[in-house]
């Protein structure tokens, strides 16, 4: 009869064995990630037909211009460019609907946002700056509006400014705003204040977001969803969130941003300065069961831990071809509950799969070790596994911290436990 393994080889090749198993956890990982990416493609497609996110610039007026400029040759000249003049005020008023759009197993928020628009430009201010520039051509201005997705505009864009409705086309073709509606004025001669009422209804999908335009900016957005996000260069000033929806207000002044309210083309960028609201959908399984699978060689490494004490210290022998069934048994609790979130959403499907893979290793180990009381404590020890990382899932900003303790406390039970043990006698 062959003698058995010294415990110190059988510790080496299991712990072997462990490491080699990471490479399916490897190969769930890339699943799990094509996955993913399949939804964010379809996610996009139901953008695409339905309004991707938008962000909303202006009203701009954009006053072209034309200087000499002498070449190398000594000749001159003219050179086209263009000026921007920004609002005095700017106040938005946002009333958004947001709803879940299914397309097979995936799911994106869209929203219909009706907003009106108010503010005014001062053109005594813009008068002094043609004053410095005389070679801007204030009869051949444009006022501009900025719209990301033109896709989503739902009705015609209605605005009145200085008390008449002006037609809008569509159609920008340079500047801070790269797509969205214009309109040709005559600004030559005109002086006071210019203000302007617009209102749009627009559709878009997950984000909406502004430009700080105005000298004084103050937007407010209400909506039904739940679990908004704010985000960008600005948070709300006032917000109210409950269970039916939230409402948002912010107010921005031209001071807090790095562009003044006139200046030429290229001289400064808008961007960065956004901010706005995205609707989430808080439950993304693919993130959470990617955060789960890098806890797998920490799961693997105490169940086999667990039937290594139990052979070393109670002499039953445990094949390596029985460590790696179980291991795979492991491996398979990733493909089960990726397969069940995508279903069932992924608390239902981690409570399916940790409960399936519990009771299979289980079982195993009753037939392996010939032992309830052995079976059942392999049983446990995975059991507080699954529930403890379902745990620090659930805690996010705080998961690394308590993942650290609790992989430090078992550590220093396992070497409290064994501190006395004699492993050269063992051997």
């Amino acid at each position: 009869m062959s003698r058995p393994p010294s415990i110190t080889s059988k510790a080496l090749a299991v712990g072997l064995l462990a490491i080699l198993l990471l490479i399916p956890v490897f190969l769930v990982q890339l699943v799990i990630s094509e996955r993913a990416d399949r939804r964010n493609q379809v996610v996009n497609e139901i953008a695409s037909t339905w309004g991707r996110a938008q962000q909303l610039t202006g009203p701009v007026l954009a006053i072209p211009g034309e200087h000499r400029v002498q070449r190398q040759d000594g000749t001159w000249q003219s050179q086209a460019y263009t000026s921007y003049f920004l609002p005095k005020t700017l106040r938005l008023n946002a009333e958004v609907s947001p709803e879940l759009r299914r397309r097979s197993l995936y799911e994106t928020a869209v929203y219909a946002a009706d907003l009106k628009i108010q503010g005014q430009f001062d053109l005594d201010e813009l008068a002094r700056h043609l004053g410095d520039n005389p070679e801007l051509m204030p009869q051949k201005a444009e006022l501009l509006f900025g719209i990301t997705d033109m896709k989503g505009v739902k009705d015609n864009i209605q605005l009145v400014l200085g008390g008449d409705k002006l037609p809008l086309t569509p159609g920008v073709s340079s500047g801070p705003v790269h797509s969205g509606v214009a309109a040709p004025l005559d600004l030559s001669g005109k002086a006071g204040a210019l203000p302007f009422d617009l209102k749009l209804s627009l559709r878009g999908s997950s984000r909406l977001s502004f430009l700080p335009v105005g000298e004084q900016t103050q937007v407010q957005v209400s909506s039904s969803w739940p679990s908004p996000s704010f985000d960008g260069a600005f948070l709300p000033a006032e917000r109210t969130l409950s269970s039916q929806g939230f409402e948002a207000h912010w107010q921005v002044l031209h001071f807090n941003r790095n562009y003044p309210q006139f200046f030429q083309a290229g001289q400064y960028q808008l961007g960065g300065s956004d901010f706005g609201v995205s609707f989430l959908v808080t439950a993304d399984s693919y993130q959470q069961a990617m955060r789960i699978s890098k806890y797998a060689i920490l799961v693997i490494a105490l169940t086999f831990m667990t039937l290594f004490f139990v052979e070393a210290l109670l002499k039953r022998r445990v094949h390596p071809l029985q460590y790696l069934l179980v291991g795979l048994a492991l491996g398979v609790f990733y493909i089960l509950l990726l397969a069940f979130s995508e279903h069932i959403g992924f608390g239902p499907a981690y409570l399916v799969a940790s409960l399936a893979t519990i009771t299979l290793i289980g079982c195993y180990s009753l037939a392996v070790l010939g032992s309830r009381r052995l079976a059942a404590l392999v049983a446990g020890v995975l059991t507080l596994l699954y529930g403890y990382i379902y745990v620090i899932l659930q805690l996010e900003d705080m998961a690394l911290l308590m993942g650290a303790v609790g992989l430090f406390a078992v550590l220093a039970l396992v070497m409290y436990l064994t501190r006395r043990l004699d492993w050269y006698a063992l051997d």
